[in-house]
């Protein structure tokens, strides 16, 4: 251990150093660790400068507060909502405070924080490590703003960053096997996935007002989203502002629809579109069914929700725009304008007629299954 007149700087078992002084007979810890001696030193030198001018700000007292005291006052905040509070918990409670939890935030250093991420990626998937390295590395920015601690622990260059495997995209003929092999309830479902690739939980909370087929230009627009994660059926606006939006509907897939809304959709403005036999928004039912779909037709690999990338594959193969693939899924944009958004759907008027171009040769409707 290196001591000087002012504070002192400890070698760790990792090989980076810690500095810390005494104020009033309290030991202060430096906020992160050191690569070398002399950068600790320097930090040391900075703090007893600070001292001399009498412009030293002492660590709050609130620094002391433990990591699962703060995370879950931080997860109560409002204007969260109740779908990403929910995930938030699932990150806290399954990876984050088993380890962490008891720590005070100024005790949780780069080290520890390197040490719990090493330690999870050997138990758990990239995409949960990454979601909850994103989490913890949240918390401890607000922690930050909240002038708790003075910097945050979490330093691993890419941490939170994850990209994920390549989505697996059906072809128009699977496409459309899927559709008949699964319940007539979920047929139409199965197309409005795809070709207007949606999520799942955006088809599923769908009303009929949403709904402008009997024009020249057809369209959808998804205004909410549905969701089980809070135990029961949760309907939500939209994460953004560029996930409100209105799609252009191929001219195949208008009578599709039409058939379903006449054969399963009750009357009224408010009836949700895609139900199950009870009546509830489809969207976990739908997904279980459509995935027996799959299976059936030798796609095991592929997901309900990989429906909507096979919908952006096949309309970027036909000419669709980078901006418009964006509008279509609802991500967001810096440079997003009115003006934008209905050019866009002139564009994406184009598209949608390209795209049952290309599903006329092929396209079965459900009076044309067999046995």
């Amino acid at each position: 251990m290196a001591r000087r007149n002012f504070g002192s700087v400890e070698k760790l078992p990792s090989g980076k150093y810690r500095a810390y002084y005494k104020v009033e007979g309290r030991r202060v810890n430096a906020p992160h660790t050191f690569s070398s001696v002399t950068d600790a030193r320097h930090f040391l030198a900075t703090v007893q400068a600070d001292t001399l001018r009498q412009t030293l700000r002492m660590p709050s007292s609130a620094g002391k507060v433990t990591l699962v005291d703060y995370a879950n006052s931080w997860n109560k905040r409002p204007g969260i909502k109740e779908t990403t509070r929910k995930d938030y918990e699932s990150d806290l409670r399954i990876h984050l405070l088993p380890t962490l939890g008891s720590y005070r935030l100024d005790r949780i250093t780069p080290d520890i924080v390197r040490c719990w991420y090493n330690d999870l990626s050997s138990r758990t998937g990239e995409a949960a490590l990454k979601r909850a390295y994103r989490t913890l590395s949240a918390i401890m920015g607000q922690a930050v703003n909240d002038e708790i601690i003075s910097s945050s622990p979490c330093k691993i260059k890419n941490g939170g960053k994850f990209k994920g495997a390549e989505r697996p995209v059906l072809s128009i003929e699977e496409l459309n096997s899927v559709a008949i092999s699964v319940p007539d309830r979920y047929s139409a479902l199965v197309h409005v996935l795809a070709w207007l690739a949606v999520r799942p939980g955006e088809a599923c909370a769908l009303r009929r007002s949403d709904l402008n087929l009997n024009s020249v230009n057809p369209t959808v627009t998804i205004r909410r989203r549905v969701s089980t994660k809070t135990g029961t059926f949760s309907f939500d606006t939209p994460k953004t502002e560029a996930g409100k939006r209105t799609i252009s509907v191929p001219p195949h897939l208008v009578p599709i629809i039409q058939e379903h809304l006449s054969e399963f959709t009750l009357p009224g403005d408010d009836a949700i579109v895609f139900t199950t036999n009870s009546g509830n928004p489809a969207v976990d039912t739908g997904a279980r069914k459509i995935k027996q779909g799959l299976i059936a037709i030798g796609r095991p690999d592929v997901r309900a929700y990989d429906l909507r990338h096979t919908g952006q594959t096949l309309a970027a193969e036909n000419g669709a725009s980078l901006r418009e693939l964006m509008h279509r899924m609802g991500h967001s944009s810096p440079n997003a304008s009115l003006v934008y958004q209905h050019r866009t759907q002139d564009h994406g008027r184009e598209t949608a007629e390209r795209l049952s171009e290309k599903a006329s040769n092929v396209l079965q409707f459900r009076n044309q299954k067999v046995g």
